[in-house]
């Protein structure tokens, strides 16, 4: 079973390679803190670009940086730093 956390950044994930920031999250989903610390991670891990440098927490800054199917769930879990729940 995956955590919250890392269902939240394939949401987001979603979101920008979709290029769909109005329906996939809604606002009101991630707080602020959420978005400083997920969108760097995602960064960090070459899965998006900063693209607006003005609006790093919204997800209509970022561009994806390699093709969706290049990305498996173990890049999203290196990114996050989070794991799998095998035991349920």
């Amino acid at each position: 079973m995956i955590t919250p956390r890392t269902q939240t950044a394939i949401a987001v994930l979603k979101c920008i390679y979709a290029r769909d920031y109005g329906t996939c999250i809604k606002p009101c989903t991630l707080t602020e803190g959420q978005m400083r610390i997920l969108l760097p991670q995602l960064t960090n891990a070459g899965l998006i670009i900063l693209k607006d440098a003005e609006n790093p927490l919204e997800t209509q800054s970022y561009t994806p940086a390699r093709k969706a199917v290049e990305i498996s769930l173990l890049d999203i879990l290196e990114a996050t730093g989070e794991h799998l729940n095998c035991n349920r």
